[in-house]
C-alpha cells in the first residue's frame, strides 16, 4: 500500500513521508551549543563559527533538507560517508542550473559587492550574482517565503553570504549524520529523525516543505485525520484541547483504546507548556493568537476494530472569523487552508454567549471593562462562517462534518446557585441545578456535593455501551441540546445555527453541551496568585499541608501577605510544585461532557465501533462499506427516518417537559421558573 499523506496544520500542503524536510539549522545549533567540535579528535566540525551560526539559523529557510538533499550532500563512500555542508553542497539542491550559475561568479566581482555601501542596491547591478539569487528564491515554495517573516532585501543579502560561502568552497559543517528510518503501518520505510552517528545529538523536528513548519513526529506512520477548532473568540476551544486531552491520557483505556504520544516532540512540548501544564494544575491556558495557534497529534488503537488513526486536533484562533482589523476570508487561503482537509470540525460558541440575555451573566471582566470576545455579534460569526467555507470550498467537493459545542455550560448551571431562584430554599436550588445538569448535560447528578458533575464523563455518555457507541442515545441527547439553547437563549440562536448548517451544507447540526473546567480557573499561574487562592480555603488545608506553606516563606512573611497582599519572598522550584499541587487539590477541575464529542468524532471517522438495537440484543454496525456510509449520515442529521425496530425512545424535548407540566401531571417547569417563557 501507498504511503499516508501528511498534511501541515498551518498551510495545509499535503505531502507524503519521504518528501519532509528536516530542521538543519536546528541539528546545527544544537551540535555547536553542546560545542561538539572540542569533545572530538577527528575533526567532525569544521571551522563553523558564530557569524555562520546565525545565517543558518537567522535563514533557516534555505538550510532544511529533505532525505535525498541530505544524502546528496555526503562525501566519501560506504559508511565513512560524512554528511558535508561546503562549497557547491550548499548550491547544488537548488539544482545543476544553480550550480553553472555559481561557476560563473568571479571571485573580484563577490569582493566589490562586499566593499559597497549599499550592498543590495549593487547586487541587482551585477547580473551574474543577481541572477543566482533570483533563481535560489524562486527555487523555494511560495509559503515558505511568506512565514520568513523577511523582505526581498533581507533575502537577497541571506542568499548572497550563503553565496559567498558556497564560492569560497570553504568547508562549513561535517559530521557523520544519518536517517532513521521506522515502518509505517503499511509496513512502508518511512524516514523519522536525524541524528549523529553516535546518537549524541537527535533532531526530531520534520518541517512542512512548502511552508516550513514543524509537523508531527508521528505524521506519516499513520492515517491521519483532521479535527478543526472554529469558532469565536473567548469560547474555550483552546481550554477545551487541553482537557480532552488531559483526560485522554489519564483514562483512554475506560473507552478501549491506547494512545500514543511523542512527548519530546515540538508540537507536544509547545502544547504542554501553553495548554496541558496549566490546565491539568487547575489554571486557565495561553490565549491562542492570530498566528500561532495550538496543534497536537495523538495516535489511538481501537483493539477490538483493529484500527489506529494518528488524529491532529488544530485550534485556529477566533480572530480568524471575527478580527480586531476586520474579516478578510482571503486569509483563509493562505493561512487556514488546513480546513480545507478536515474530517470533522468542532464549532465552539460560549454558552455566555447564547444565553446571556436570558440568564444575566456577568459579561464584564475583572476590571470592570465589557468582554467583547464574548459578546461577539452572533449574526456577524454566522455570516462570516458562510463566507469561509464558501471561500475554501467554492461551490465543489463535500464539505466536513460539523459539530456544534456549547461551550461553559457550567456558567449556567452556577446562575441557577448564584442567582437563588429560590431564595431561602438551598435545597430546592440544588435539585434545580441537577436537573439542568442531568438533562443538557447527560450525566448523572450526584447530591453529596456542589459540584456534582465532577468528572462526568463515563456516564456521558448514555452514549457508551459495552465499549461502543449507542448513537440513538447521542441523537436524543444532541435534540434536547439544541432545543434549550433554541427557546431559551438569545433571539439570533436559531438564525445562527442556521448558518452554521448551510455553510457545511448540512440540514442540522449535532449539538453538544460542556464545561472544561466547572469553574472559574485563575488568568494565569503565579505564586501569588496560587497563594491567594490557599490561603482563602486555608482551613479545608491539611494541616501539614500548611505547615510546609508557612516553612516555605516564613510565618511573618505570609501573614503580611495575606493582610496587605503584595509579593512572597522567591522560593525554589520543588516549592512551587508544591504550592501547585495544594492549589489543585483545593481548587479541582471538573469538567463535564468532555469526551462526549471525541467519542462522536471517533464514531464518525471509523475508528470507534457502534451499536444498534435490534430486538433484546444489540448489533454492532460495520465501520465501513455502506453500513458505515449510512451511519455517518444518521450521526450528522443528514438522514433522520428509518431508525431500527427495538430503538430506545428518545428522551423527552423541553417542549415535550412544558406541555406534560401544563397538563397537570408531574412538577411545574423548572426552566420556566428559572428563565420565564420566552415571547
Amino acid at each position: 500500500m501507498g504511503y499516508h499523506k501528511i498534511h501541515c496544520p498551518q498551510c495545509g500542503h499535503i505531502t507524503d513521508p519521504m518528501q519532509i524536510k528536516f530542521s538543519i539549522s536546528e541539528f546545527v545549533q544544537e551540535i555547536y551549543d553542546r560545542g561538539m567540535e572540542r569533545t572530538y579528535d577527528d575533526d567532525i566540525l569544521g571551522s563553523i563559527n558564530e557569524d555562520e551560526i546565525t545565517l543558518i539559523t537567522e535563514h533557516d529557510y534555505l538550510w532544511d533538507m529533505t532525505v535525498s538533499e541530505i544524502d546528496d550532500c555526503r562525501v566519501g563512500d560506504g559508511k565513512d560517508a560524512m554528511f558535508s555542508l561546503h562549497g557547491e553542497n550548499l548550491i547544488k539542491r537548488f539544482g545543476a542550473e544553480a550550480i553553472n550559475m555559481l561557476r560563473r561568479i568571479a571571485p573580484p566581482a563577490i569582493a566589490e559587492v562586499e566593499k559597497a555601501n549599499n550592498i543590495y542596491d549593487t547586487i541587482k547591478k551585477t547580473p551574474d550574482i543577481n541572477n543566482l539569487i533570483e533563481h535560489i528564491l524562486s527555487s523555494l515554495p511560495h509559503e515558505r517565503l511568506l512565514r520568513c517573516e523577511k523582505d526581498i532585501e533581507d533575502r537577497f543579502l541571506a542568499v548572497f553570504e550563503l553565496i559567498k560561502l558556497a564560492r569560497g568552497n570553504a568547508v562549513l559543517f561535517k559530521v557523520h549524520l544519518r536517517v532513521v528510518e521506522e515502518k509505517d503501518d503499511n509496513q512502508n520505510i518511512i524516514p523519522m529523525n536525524i541524528r549523529t552517528d553516535d546518537d549524541r545529538i537527535i533532531c526530531n523536528s520534520k518541517r512542512c516543505p512548502e511552508c516550513g513548519s514543524q509537523l508531527s513526529t508521528l505524521a506519516g506512520k499513520y492515517e491521519e485525520k483532521i479535527i478543526c477548532f472554529i469558532g469565536s473568540p473567548a469560547a474555550g476551544k483552546s481550554a477545551y484541547l487541553a482537557a480532552v486531552i488531559h483526560k485522554l491520557k489519564t483514562g483512554a483505556a475506560k473507552y478501549g483504546i491506547e494512545s500514543e504520544y511523542q512527548k519530546f516532540s515540538p508540537d507536544y512540548k509547545a502544547f504542554d507548556r501553553d495548554c496541558l501544564e496549566p490546565y491539568s494544575n487547575g489554571f486557565a491556558i495561553t490565549k491562542t493568537n492570530q498566528d500561532t495557534f495550538p496543534q497536537i497529534s495523538m495516535a489511538f488503537e481501537n483493539k477490538s476494530i483493529g484500527k489506529r488513526y494518528l488524529y491532529t486536533f488544530v485550534d485556529i484562533p477566533g480572530e480568524t472569523f471575527i478580527g480586531k482589523e476586520g474579516f478578510d476570508a482571503a486569509d483563509m487561503l493562505t493561512n487556514r487552508r488546513i480546513l480545507k482537509y478536515a474530517s470533522v470540525v468542532w464549532y465552539c460558541v460560549s454558552a455566555k454567549q447564547l444565553c446571556k440575555g436570558r440568564v444575566g451573566l456577568e459579561m464584564k471582566s475583572a476590571d470592570g471593562a465589557i468582554q467583547n470576545a464574548e459578546m461577539t455579534d452572533l449574526d456577524t460569526l454566522g455570516l462570516n462562517t458562510m463566507e469561509v467555507m464558501n471561500t475554501l470550498y467554492g461551490d465543489n467537493g463535500a464539505r466536513p462534518a460539523v459539530a456544534l459545542i456549547v461551550t461553559k455550560t457550567d456558567m449556567i448551571a452556577d446562575f441557577v446557585i448564584s442567582e437563588g431562584v429560590f431564595s431561602g430554599n438551598p435545597a430546592e436550588n440544588e435539585a434545580l441545578r441537577q436537573d439542568y445538569l442531568r438533562m443538557i448535560c447527560s450525566i448523572g447528578g450526584r447530591s453529596d456535593s456542589r459540584y456534582s458533575y465532577s468528572d462526568g464523563e463515563p456516564e456521558t455518555l448514555g452514549y457508551i455501551q459495552d465499549g461502543r457507541f449507542k448513537y440513538q442515545a447521542f441523537l436524543s441527547n444532541s435534540q434536547t441540546v439544541e432545543n434549550f439553547i433554541t427557546n431559551y437563549g438569545e433571539d439570533t440562536v436559531p438564525t445562527f445555527i442556521g448558518r452554521v448548517a448551510t455553510a457545511f451544507k448540512k440540514n442540522k447540526i449535532p449539538c453538544f453541551a460542556q464545561a472544561s473546567y466547572g469553574r472559574s480557573p485563575i488568568e494565569r499561574f503565579s505564586v501569588e496568585n496560587a497563594m491567594r487562592c490557599i490561603l482563602a480555603k486555608k482551613d479545608i488545608l491539611s494541616p501539614s499541608s500548611y505547615a510546609a506553606i508557612v516553612s516555605y516563606f516564613g510565618e511573618a512573611a505570609l501573614a503580611k501577605f495575606e493582610a496587605e497582599g503584595g509579593n512572597l519572598p522567591p522560593i525554589s522550584q520543588d516549592e512551587i510544585e508544591e504550592i501547585k499541587r495544594a492549589y489543585s487539590k483545593l481548587n479541582p477541575v471538573y469538567p463535564f461532557g468532555v469526551m462526549s464529542i471525541l467519542v462522536w468524532t471517533f464514531a464518525y471517522t471509523g475508528f470507534f465501533g457502534c451499536t444498534q438495537p435490534e430486538g433484546d440484543r444489540w448489533v454492532q454496525i460495520r465501520t465501513e462499506g455502506p453500513e458505515y456510509e449510512e451511519l455517518k449520515k444518521r450521526l450528522t442529521f443528514e438522514q433522520m427516518g428509518n431508525v431500527p425496530v427495538g430503538t430506545v425512545p428518545p428522551s423527552p424535548t423541553l417542549k415535550d417537559k412544558k406541555d406534560h407540566d401544563k397538563s397537570g401531571e408531574g412538577k411545574p417547569s423548572w426552566i420556566g421558573r428559572i428563565f420565564g417563557k420566552k415571547q
